[in-house]
């Protein structure tokens, strides 16, 4: 067999670099070893613990990597809850979360589906429009029958397209939040090429001149938060928080 490429990485390596190594040091180690299986030789065994500590040592560079992004992530402008939450992250202290189980005035619901379901319909009645007075939906119901144009003749500011540097401020001062249902996050936009902020920026203002939305991006997840000091079984003490595209978030 081949000997394993001694891999150096420079001080200055990204973890980027790292991570493209380290599936393949893993392919490399399981083949070592069904190699070494098969065919119990000296040489093979040689091969695989080579193998092994390449893949170990990648993995700690990675690991170390990662670790010094984590910490450079806290500067000065970093709230003492984000701190705090950080802190006990690297402790690995999280808060136990159980599914509770959920109870109307005729059944009780435990399993995950129901109980996500039940928690669903209840959010979708607070949140529709029966909630309201008569008279607010009346009013609502007249004033939705209007329709609403945006278009004028006079050209103000407001209406004009985007520009880049808008594109960039907006991303730059966006927080990093977790991703919506489409998995982008801000810093994956925020590490975009020049082409893909152009392509990106030519959707925006084609979204706003032609006043389509995308289908996908009125979609979120939706997560139920207990209200302090609430009953847990009751499906009205949960809090929704939306997790939307991070595109229509800023």
């Amino acid at each position: 067999m081949q000997p394993f490429p001694n891999i150096q990485f420079p001080s200055k390596a990204v973890q980027t670099m790292v991570e493209r190594f380290l599936p393949t040091s893993q392919k490399e180690q399981r083949r070592a070893w069904g190699i070494f299986r098969r065919y119990p030789t000296t040489d093979n065994l040689i091969a695989f613990k080579r193998a092994k500590a390449l893949a170990r040592r990648i993995r700690r560079q990675c690991q170390r990597e990662s670790w010094i992004q984590y910490v450079s992530s806290i500067t000065s402008s970093t709230t003492s809850q984000q701190l705090w939450r950080k802190v006990k992250a690297a402790n690995g202290l999280y808060r136990d979360f159980n599914i509770p189980i959920l109870e109307t005035s005729t059944a009780l619901y435990s399993s995950p589906l129901d109980v996500a379901n039940l928690i669903g319909k209840t959010f979708a009645s607070v949140s529709s429009s029966d909630s309201y007075s008569p008279a607010f939906q009346a009013t609502k119901n007249r004033l939705e029958r209007t329709p609403i144009n945006f278009r004028c003749r006079q050209p103000f500011q407001y209406n004009f397209d985007f520009d880049m540097f808008e594109l960039k401020r907006a991303l730059s001062s966006a927080h990093n939040t977790s991703p919506g249902p489409d998995g982008i996050s801000y810093v994956l936009l925020r590490h975009l090429s020049e082409d893909s902020l152009v392509s990106l920026l030519y959707l925006f203002n084609r979204i706003w001149r032609e006043q389509v939305y995308p289908t996908q991006w009125q979609e979120a997840i939706v997560i139920p938060i207990l209200k302090p000091g609430k009953d847990p079984k009751n499906p009205l003490s949960y809090r929704p928080i939306h997790s939307r595209a991070a595109f229509v978030r800023h």
